[in-house]
């Protein structure tokens, strides 16, 4: 069966979490069924319903859970885009998916989850800064690539937003970040003839 294309554009709350179901089952036509988007979110049948019909808000809480689902499933996702809408768009907005649904979401068992979520009550061994930072540059490369595609513009703000962030999580420098934010803005004013 061929991909099915996914609605564009942040639009509703309800039109996102669409969009999220359909990234997570593209070849369906309505995306992640609801009792498979149950067991992938950790959130009831009935609450993740409403959420798709309009009818409940989505907490911050949950938008941070599902984003990071998503983004355990390669899907990277900010849980101010599925609350709120709040640009950038993740990268798969938009785009044509072919790759089947990872085996966590086609077993029924949630992605990355939480021993909170899962019921399990001995917390995960903690990752150390190297195997973090390996986790995280693999799945930045792809979206940089995206991002690049889309033109200097969008790279500065992305860039200046890391920056942004960084700075308030305490990492001091940054300031190489922000040089770099600074020419593709510059370049991006005046392009070469």
């Amino acid at each position: 069966m061929g991909a099915v294309k996914p609605p564009s554009g942040g639009g509703t709350p309800a039109k996102r979490i669409a969009m999220i179901r359909h990234v997570l089952a593209p070849n369906v036509e309505d995306g992640l069924s609801w009792p498979d988007f149950e067991r992938f979110s950790g959130v009831p049948l009935g609450t993740v319903k409403k959420w798709g019909d309009g009818t409940r808000r989505i907490s911050e809480a949950h938008a941070r859970e599902l984003a990071r689902r998503l983004t355990d499933a390669g899907h990277l996702t900010s849980w101010e885009w599925i609350r709120h809408g709040t640009p950038p768009e993740p990268p798969w907005v938009g785009e044509r998916h072919t790759k089947p649904a990872p085996r966590s979401v086609r077993d029924g068992a949630p992605s990355g989850a939480s021993a909170l979520a899962t019921g399990s009550s001995a917390p995960p061994d903690p990752l150390t800064g190297d195997q973090i930072a390996t986790s995280v540059a693999a799945r930045l490369a792809p979206l940089i690539e995206q991002l690049a595609a889309k033109g200097e513009l969008v790279v500065a703000r992305w860039l200046l937003s890391v920056a942004a962030e960084a700075s308030d999580q305490g990492v001091a420098d940054v300031k190489r970040i922000i040089d770099l934010a600074r020419d593709y803005l510059r370049h991006a004013e005046h392009p070469a003839p």
